[in-house]
Formats: C-alpha cells, structure tokens, sequence
C-alpha cells in the first residue's frame, strides 16, 4: 500500500466569480496492491492477474481510523485488520521509482 496526503477544499455551488467553498480537508489517496483474489472484490472492469491495483481515499472520521491503525500498524482492508510493515528510506525510494507511472498517473 501507498499512500499520498493531500489538502483539498470542495466547490459546494457558485459559478465564475461568485463561487462558494467549504473548509480546506486533509484527503488521504491511497493505492493498495495485491493479488487478484484480495483486490479483485474492488475492480470495476473485472480484469483479473497476478496483481492489481485498487484506490482508497480516506478523509474525516476515515483519515482520523486510518491514522490510529497506522500508529499500530495495521490497516482494515475487506473487513479484516491486515499487519503492515513499514519500508525504509531506500526501499521506499526504490518502491516509488519503480512505481512512479502508475502513481503520477
């Protein structure tokens, strides 16, 4: 999994110069990767193989649940608290390099 934290504000209504916007929110995207047996459940296009990428965001009570479980180490996914394991510096670079298509994309 991967996540990116973002700083968001929605448009609730309003066109050109009279637009209206809520409060700024922090928005967590994240990508979970995993074989077609774990992430196929969320695919739309019912493509299955040996992994598959699904999205997750999270913001408000989800990004306050999400941040505890990640002080724990672990993350709920499919109703089950799964165990992470946090990478290094260096394999988190590497990771990131080798990802970078699919995660700017």
């Amino acid at each position: 999994m991967y996540f990116t934290v973002s700083i968001e504000r929605a448009r609730p209504g309003g066109l050109l110069w009279w637009r209206r916007w809520c409060a700024p929110f922090h928005l967590v995207d994240g990508y979970v990767w995993g074989d077609a047996e774990v992430t196929s459940t969320f695919d739309p296009s019912g493509r299955y193989g040996p992994e598959y990428r699904v999205s997750y965001q999270a913001r408000g009570g989800d990004l306050e649940q999400l941040l505890d479980e990640a002080d724990r180490s672990v993350f709920t996914w499919l109703d089950e608290e799964w165990q992470l394991e946090w990478l290094g510096d260096d394999e988190m670079a590497r990771f990131r390099e080798e990802r970078r298509e699919e995660l700017d994309g």
